[in-house]
């Protein structure tokens, strides 16, 4: 195990480090902002989820190092923090499920999620697991099976970026990739 994956870059070093500390979001969120508050509440709206934005993506990029590395305390105590920046529960979920729209890679296996609420695994054939999603507020609420009864898994929406797609069942942290647009990937329904 390599103890520097532990300690931040230095030009991170004020935003990385308090990250593996005990809940410090205020003072993360206090050192992003550059130690002042925005005196408007919808630009200080935008500029907190700006910055919770920001945290997330580099505490995304310090996780995949620890991954890297086989550090599996880190690894928990990242996934930890990961789960303590929960996209907002309101006002956002129309923007949410438009980025959720499309390909995406996950460590086991690739899914589309279709505009018209359907998901299924790629590539797509019959007979594969296959379901509806829905998004109510930061909730993403998914059904699968294979044409018999359907489970229903809800799970708290962390980010869904240009690339990254990141949600929690509240155990585990889950990460997906933007795949590139391809037609042969989304084929049509029937």
């Amino acid at each position: 195990m390599r103890n520097d994956l532990l300690s931040p870059p230095p030009m991170l070093h004020r935003i990385v480090r308090p990250l593996f500390f005990p809940r410090t979001a205020s003072v993360l969120l206090t050192c992003l902002v550059g130690g002042s508050f925005c005196s408007r509440a919808d630009e200080g709206r935008k500029t907190v989820e700006a910055n919770r934005l920001s945290v997330l993506r580099v505490l995304i990029e310090r996780r995949a190092e620890l991954a890297r590395a086989g550090d599996s305390s880190a690894l928990r105590r990242c996934d930890a923090e990961i789960r303590s920046h929960p996209a907002p529960a309101s006002g956002y979920t129309t923007a949410l499920a438009r980025r959720l729209v499309g390909a995406w890679r996950s460590p086991r296996h690739d899914h589309l999620y279709r505009a018209d609420g359907s998901w299924t695994l790629l590539p797509a054939e019959r007979g594969d697991l296959h379901g509806r999603w829905h998004i109510a507020g930061n909730r993403l609420e998914r059904t699968a099976g294979y044409g018999g009864p359907q489970t229903r898994a809800e799970y708290t929406i962390i980010m869904i970026g240009k690339k990254d797609l990141v949600f929690t069942d509240r155990e585990t942290v889950f990460f997906e990739k933007r795949l590139p647009p391809r037609k042969r990937l989304i084929p049509s329904k029937g």
